[in-house]
């Protein structure tokens, strides 16, 4: 019986965590809000890793009950999401510095 609740949990999880990803993405593209204190860039950055980081925390709870697959899952899909960062955006800040694939994608 609660291996079928399990079961019937992980489907909706799973979905929220790939929705979570895709709206954190979608924002990282197209911020909806401005702000007086941050950049535009830097609104982008917080909403993409937000939904990055929550899409991942729901595919590890999703596939929990078998923790090395759920760690592995949750590491591949924020690998995926770091080389994506990487090659196609200026969403990866780290110390004041971007790190991008192509030179114009460096300044912040």
């Amino acid at each position: 019986m609660a291996a079928e609740a399990g079961e019937a949990m992980m489907k909706p999880l799973f979905y929220a965590g790939l929705a979570a990803i895709v709206l954190g993405t979608v924002l990282g593209m197209f911020p909806r809000w401005k702000s007086a204190t941050l950049s535009p860039a830097s609104i982008q950055r917080r909403c993409y890793w937000t939904g990055s980081f929550v899409g991942a925390l729901l595919l590890f709870i999703a596939v929990l009950p078998d923790w090395k697959s759920a760690v592995f899952v949750a590491a591949a899909v924020l690998a995926v999401l770091v080389v994506v960062a990487y090659r196609f955006t200026s969403h990866i800040k780290l110390g004041g510095k971007v790190y991008g694939y192509m030179r114009d994608q460096r300044h912040p």
